[in-house]
């Protein structure tokens, strides 16, 4: 079991080559309502950092944590606060669940750590930060936080007893905490009297250990049915061209692989599930370990009293249907966020800050990752299935638009699963098919395609545009490889920064005259943090030496000279 450790100081060099212009906040996700990702009050631009870690408040292990970006803030008295959403893990009281965290960077100290849900899970929208008038305290300030609520349905669900009770088993051996299963068997795994509801989505996890070795010859072919309807399949092997169907390590115990079923299917009534496990194994013994259904629903919370030892938080926005998967952006007048179901039935909200009764959507596809930016008349946001959307802030729910990246760019674009970079009246983002794209509005408001740049693999990265005329993102081929690449915005030349493995995250950049300087992270085994001189190539400096890396699925925020990114394990490293 992953045991939780102290605020622990890691140092790895000195500091020099700093360069501390006036503070600035990063108040939303990659720093502002533009989300060009730029800092603009200092980074590291040599080899020399420290970097202090704070493992946060949890309770138990988990393979999620912190899966999005902190918001931060510096105030007068030169204290700079991160601000995170995660996973605790299991709810035991006021223990585990869904969380956010407030954490002092001088000296990596977490401040609070505040329960917002009652259950666990993925916990993947990075809130916003609105700042009040008081730049010396938090006292006036807000957070708001999209949290989704996952109740799990079954009976048992960790397979216990010898028989298994609770459930209807055939195939296998029951060993008294799971299902053993020896060669080439099928596995069935039914339970009646549960009670789906037809507003709320859900999602179906299963978990079979294959043992030691990533390259198993074990595969598994998995369904799972609702009243007898098919709701969700998987095929998992070695081989897969999903990565998320490949063998996975446990990140509670190194070594030890797993195939994990994690799908989402949309909301539907029903009181029988039943589990389909086609186990394909000339190896040893290997064991289902585990079978779960979550119905999901989601809540906009107003966290208030930032600088209290406890604060308050409330729900303004309740029984969001789905997850709730993007950031929540802002244009001062509305908050902007948007939900993915899996089956392409997400909404996209817009919430008035100063009546949040006053609540408008648009049921136009699934949103993940993609945040929203508001140009005068019209919200942007990209969507799954390669579409661009465009909404009226006056109305947002009945006059709009959706545009077919594919048949613009004459590709097979993919998800869009970035949030839009606003630069200069043009719309810069990223889609799964692997390519850089720009937009630029016209005079009502409408994009207009202007260009296309096939990348070096899928990105889910938030473009960095920078004042050297060049936009940095972020691509990766499953969990091994990746890395990120310059794209000149004049020639449309594409150059590879470095290949430190997959980032699936949004860089960030820092620039002094005509070099920029790059920090990402890496969604690896190994996770850890990087920074590149994006002008010569050269690696600066990474975090692979600290204790606890892992996982890290989202990206760096700053504030105040300091650079902070979080893991899967729930470590927070504070970089400067």
């Amino acid at each position: 079991m992953f045991k939780r450790i102290s605020s622990l100081f890691l140092t790895l060099l000195l500091v020099v080559g700093f360069a501390f212009p006036a503070a600035a906040d990063w108040t939303t996700y990659q720093g502002n309502n533009n989300h060009n990702g730029v800092i603009t009050d200092g980074a590291p631009i040599t080899a020399s950092v420290n970097t202090a870690m704070v493992n946060l408040t949890h309770n138990g292990s988990g393979w999620d944590g912190i899966d999005t970006a902190p918001v931060m803030q510096t105030l007068d008295n030169g204290d700079t606060y991160a601000y995170v959403i995660y996973d605790g893990y299991a709810v035991n009281g006021n223990n585990g669940g869904g969380r956010l965290a407030k954490v002092r960077a001088n000296d990596a100290k977490e401040i609070w750590s505040k329960q917002l849900t009652l259950s666990a899970g993925f916990q993947l929208s990075t809130p916003l930060l609105v700042q009040g008038n008081d730049a010396s305290s938090e006292a006036d300030d807000t957070i708001y936080v999209g949290t989704t609520g996952f109740s799990q349905l079954l009976k048992n669900d960790e397979l216990n007893g010898s028989p298994v009770t609770d459930w209807t088993v055939t195939g296998g051996v029951a060993s008294g905490t799971g299902i053993d299963v020896t060669g080439n068997q099928v596995v069935t795994l039914k339970q009646t009297g549960l009670a789906l509801n037809n507003a709320a989505t859900n999602r179906a996890t299963l978990g079979i250990h294959v043992g030691n070795n990533a390259n198993t010859n074990v595969t598994a072919d998995v369904q799972v049915k609702v009243n007898g309807t098919t709701v969700v399949t998987k095929a998992f092997s070695k081989s897969s061209s999903d990565a998320q169907a490949k063998p996975i390590q446990d990140p509670a115990n190194p070594g030890q692989y797993y195939y994990y079923l994690n799908d989402n299917f949309a909301a539907m009534a029903g009181d029988e599930v039943e589990y389909i496990i086609d186990v394909k194994n000339n190896a040893s013994t290997v064991k289902v370990d585990y079978a779960s259904l979550y119905q999901q629903t989601g809540s906009i919370q107003k966290v208030t009293g930032l600088d209290q030892p406890s604060p308050s938080n409330v729900s303004i926005v309740t029984g969001i249907a789905g997850q709730i998967n993007t950031p929540i952006t802002t244009d001062g007048t509305y908050l902007y966020f948007g939900t993915w179901t899996g089956k392409g039935g997400g909404t996209y909200y817009q919430v008035e800050i100063a009546n949040p009764t006053n609540v408008k959507t648009a049921t136009t596809g699934d949103y993940y990752w993609a945040g929203a930016v508001v140009v005068g008349n019209y919200v942007y946001f990209g969507g799954d299935g390669g579409k661009l959307h465009y909404r009226s802030v006056a109305n947002f729910a009945n006059v709009g638009g959706v545009i077919n990246l594919s048949t613009d760019g004459g590709v097979t674009a993919g998800n869009v699963r970035s949030s839009i970079a606003l630069v200069d009246n043009t719309l810069y983002f990223t889609s799964q098919g692997g390519y850089l794209w720009s937009y630029e509005l016209d005079q009502d408001g409408i994009p207009t395609f202007e260009w296309k740049v096939a990348l070096g693999g899928t990105s889910t990265s938030t473009p960095v545009i920078t004042n050297n005329g060049k936009a940095y993102v972020g691509y990766y081929a499953g969990f091994t490889n990746g890395g990120v690449q310059a794209i000149d915005l004049n020639t449309k030349s594409v150059t590879t920064v470095g290949t430190p493995g997959p980032v699936q995250s949004s860089v960030v950049a820092y620039s002094v005259g005509t070099t920029d300087y790059i920090y990402l992270t890496t969604n690896a085994a190994d996770g850890a943090g990087y920074s590149f001189n994006g002008t010569t190539t050269q690696e600066l400096w990474n975090t692979t030496n600290t204790d606890g890396k892992t996982y890290t699925l989202q990206g760096m925020a700053a504030s105040g000279g300091y650079l902070v990114f979080g893991n899967d394990y729930n470590n927070l490293y504070i970089i400067k």
